[in-house]
């Protein structure tokens, strides 16, 4: 400690090694030490009494020489409890100059009996472990981000104002590439139905062969001809077959007839036969066949059943086989005409289709034409009202342009003058960081000042915040003219 009691009760300071004085706490001997390593002190023959002291510094001695002599380790007494405050001022204000490590518990333990007390540490020791970055860099970073956004704010309200007329001029357009889009689909229709009205017969050729797929959906068809017209198809579908089918039993009718004229005609009985060879008769026609022996002209027999007819063809070279052709004859000659007949109603049918379609590819077409005239017609109209909407929508978005440049200009004035304003409010306010924090200051309710060794303090605001302040600030705000 710095002072102790002579027997004249005048506090002093040690003036040589082995000085006796009076502890002015513990009222115990006191001696002098006055060496030339550590500051001149009292030190009690035994431990100090006041277990809240330590070993004491140059920096400790240096701190407290900044204060009058009647402030410097003034006894404080409580509830019995007695101890030695660094420094007291006037004001009844308690300094405490720290040099080494204390816990939270020593913290508050203090600062209950001390009630009104500022804290100064030494931070020499761990000045390279603090990083003060200053505080109105972050300031103006956050007025930066506050200012940009209102200026997107009124951005943002600028534009709303011209959605309505930027939502009409899109939905125009939209609506202008909608028409060139049907006048398009309509002209390339158009073209098709020309070609299908120029080739009907091929265009139904194609139509059957495409409803005879499975799943065949024909949907462009449908989009032009009649309600009916699938049935229509599905009946020409079928017509088709048949005609087909007719034809080839007209040919075989025809060549069946041939076939018998080709036979050699042989007279029986005065009755003309057919000379027809036996794999040539069908096993069906049993009765109405006639053998002769060819041995033996005038012996005749007849098949009593198809067997007797299909057994009789290891017999078949030694006899002829005659047939009266003039039945069968005439019975293909009906068959052919009934065929013919079907054949003549199937064809004026497809002919009469065929007609239909052509009159309703003739409608569709000239419907496509009409519309694609009245899309032509329209055109213009709209095409006025873009121009218009063009220049208005363009115009306007000069004027917003030219609103969001003076609200640019505005905003950078004040932030201009705002960023002053930081820059002298937080002249002396720093964020820092303390790597490997000693987190028992966090549990200080008193202020707390770090001393670097560089002439002013750092006063601990929270845990991430400090205000810097000269040393000579310090003691005029602690009582020091």
């Amino acid at each position: 400690m710095q002072f102790a009691y002579n027997i004249d009760n005048t506090r002093i300071t040690p003036s040589h090694s082995g000085e006796r004085a009076i502890c002015q706490l513990c009222k115990g001997v006191l001696i002098g030490k006055c060496g030339s390593i550590r500051v001149w002190h009292w030190q009690h023959k035994s431990k100090d009494c006041d277990t809240w002291k330590e070993g004491e510094t140059e920096w400790h001695r240096s701190w407290k020489e900044r204060f009058p002599e009647s402030w410097r380790e003034i006894i404080i007494e409580k509830k019995g409890e007695k101890h030695r405050a660094d420094v007291r001022t006037d004001s009844g204000k308690v300094i405490e100059f720290q040099n080494s490590p204390i816990g939270s518990d020593t913290i508050f333990e203090r600062e209950e009996f001390y009630e009104d007390m500022i804290w100064v540490l030494n931070a020499k020791s761990f000045r390279d472990k603090l990083i003060f970055k200053p505080m109105a860099d972050y300031k103006i970073t956050e007025l930066f981000e506050k200012n940009s956004a209102r200026y997107r704010d009124i951005e943002h309200s600028l534009r709303m104002d011209g959605m309505e007329l930027q939502s009409r001029l899109d939905g125009l357009r939209l609506r202008i590439r909608e028409i060139n889009e049907q006048k398009s689909s309509r002209s390339s229709q158009w073209d098709l139905i020309q070609l299908h009205i120029n080739d009907t017969g091929k265009y139904i050729i194609r139509l059957i062969k495409l409803w005879s797929l499975p799943g065949t959906n024909l949907f462009y068809e449908k989009s032009f001809l009649p309600l009916d017209v699938e049935d229509k198809y599905k009946k020409a579908i079928k017509q088709d077959f048949e005609i087909k089918e007719i034809v080839e039993q007209l040919l075989k009718v025809d060549a069946r007839l041939q076939e018998i004229d080709s036979y050699h005609v042989k007279m029986l009985n005065g009755v003309a036969y057919s000379l027809v060879p036996f794999e040539r008769i069908s096993s069906k026609s049993y009765a109405s066949v006639t053998v002769q022996s060819k041995t033996d002209k005038n012996k005749t027999l007849f098949f009593e059943s198809e067997d007797d007819f299909i057994n009789f063809k290891i017999q078949s070279q030694a006899h002829n086989f005659l047939i009266e052709p003039g039945p069968r004859i005439e019975q293909l000659r009906n068959k052919r005409d009934v065929l013919q007949n079907r054949l003549l109603e199937l064809i004026r049918y497809k002919s009469e289709f065929e007609s239909d379609l052509q009159l309703h590819l003739s409608i569709a077409f000239n419907n496509h034409v009409s519309e694609i005239d009245k899309l032509t017609e329209s055109l213009p109209k709209y095409e006025s009202e873009l121009s218009i909407l063009e220049e208005a929508c363009g115009q306007q978005q000069l004027e917003i342009a030219k609103k969001l440049h003076e609200v640019s200009i505005t905003l950078h004035k004040e932030r201009t003058l705002e960023e002053e304003k930081l820059k002298s409010d937080f002249a002396n306010h720093f964020r820092f960081s303390w790597k490997n924090r000693r987190q028992s200051w966090d549990e200080a309710s008193s202020p707390v000042f770090l001393d670097l060794g560089q002439g002013e303090l750092f006063e601990i605001l929270n845990g991430f915040e400090a205000k810097r302040i000269s040393i000579n600030t310090f003691l005029s705000q602690n009582g020091i003219k």
